[in-house]
């Protein structure tokens, strides 16, 4: 860490504070498709309650005209209407197996149901039949075949009746099944739902520790040696010259630290050249450090100056003698 810079830093931080943004959006998405899908799966299996509810409301108006033939005798109608009732029934029918699909206990159900439908057209046409024929023997006159007519039309509908309990039994057993279906699927939405509170707690607490340790590991790494500099320059504005050691910083700190250093550096020298020139020492060779160095060439000056001066003063002092 040390020998990288404070820019690289930011910016690695930034990076990772970005990726651990896009696992978050990531971990959100994949929580809200799933959610997404499990309520879809509820609707799909609400749709397909509410059809097999049609169905058997449709199966009850199949079982009508059979038994109202007996009250009105008018078996033309009621086979009009059983086959209306027949069609529509079969339109629910073709909607209710393409909503099931593959589902073979659904399909199992459905065709027990169906075989029971069959039999309760056929005995709701024996019915019928039986009708037609007390309806012919009537107009002969033939009382007695008409009795019987009419007898074996209401062993049909016992026979029609039974088929219709067979029918709507096993049509409630789908009910029931599916209601079933719907419940478990309920349950796994709400414990999916559970799981996704805890796993975005878990994950967004996470996320939150891993950028605040990194954040803090940061700031201490940059805002504690450059403290470090600042008591360091406030006590060279307080003349106290002491270098600092930052164990060999190579990013920009380290390069300010090195800086102040080699301006400590120069103090010291300066001071020494200052204190030697108090203590009378002229012999001094002052070397400035550049052509700004402003400060080093006017010791360079004042040095050449003492030393004519003194060189005056001597020269003087011999004429005198």
């Amino acid at each position: 860490m040390k020998n990288i810079s404070i820019k690289t830093k930011l910016l690695l931080w930034a990076m990772l504070s970005i990726i651990l943004l896009f696992t978050l959006w990531l971990a959100t998405y994949w929580m809200t498709i799933n959610n997404r899908n499990n309520n879809l799966q509820i609707a799909k299996e609400l749709e397909i309650s509410e059809e097999i509810n049609n169905t058997l409301k449709l199966a009850q108006k199949l079982n009508a005209p059979g038994n109202d033939v007996l009250a009105t005798w008018d078996y033309k109608t009621e086979q009009n209407n059983l086959e209306v009732y027949t069609i529509e029934f079969n339109q629910e029918t073709n909607k209710l197996i393409t909503m099931i699909g593959t589902d073979q206990e659904m399909l199992a159900l459905y065709t027990k149901a169906e075989l029971d439908l069959k039999d309760m057209l056929e005995q709701a046409n024996k019915v019928f039949e039986q009708v037609k024929n007390k309806e012919i023997a009537e107009k002969t006159a033939n009382n007695k075949s008409a009795n019987q007519a009419a007898q074996q039309a209401s062993k049909e509908m016992v026979s029609m009746d039974q088929a219709f309990s067979r029918l709507t039994k096993n049509l409630y057993i789908l009910e029931a099944n599916q209601r079933s279906k719907i419940k478990n699927v309920m349950a796994k939405t709400i414990q999916f739902n559970d799981y996704i509170v805890k796993v975005s707690l878990v994950f967004f607490l996470s996320n939150f520790l891993i950028s605040l340790v990194i954040a803090i590991l940061l700031i201490r790494n940059i805002t504690l040696p450059i403290q470090q500099l600042v008591n360091l320059v406030n006590n060279i504005s307080k003349g106290s010259l002491e270098s600092i050691t930052l164990n060999n910083r190579n990013d920009e700190i380290g390069k300010l630290a090195f800086a102040i250093n080699n301006m400590v550096f120069y103090l010291k020298e300066t001071a020494s050249i200052t204190d030697s020139i108090a203590n009378g020492v002229l012999t001094l060779v002052v070397k400035p450090r550049s052509e700004q160095d402003i400060f080093g060439h006017s010791l360079k000056k004042m040095v050449i100056s003492l030393q004519t001066i003194v060189k005056k003063v001597h020269s003087s002092s011999e004429q005198v003698k």
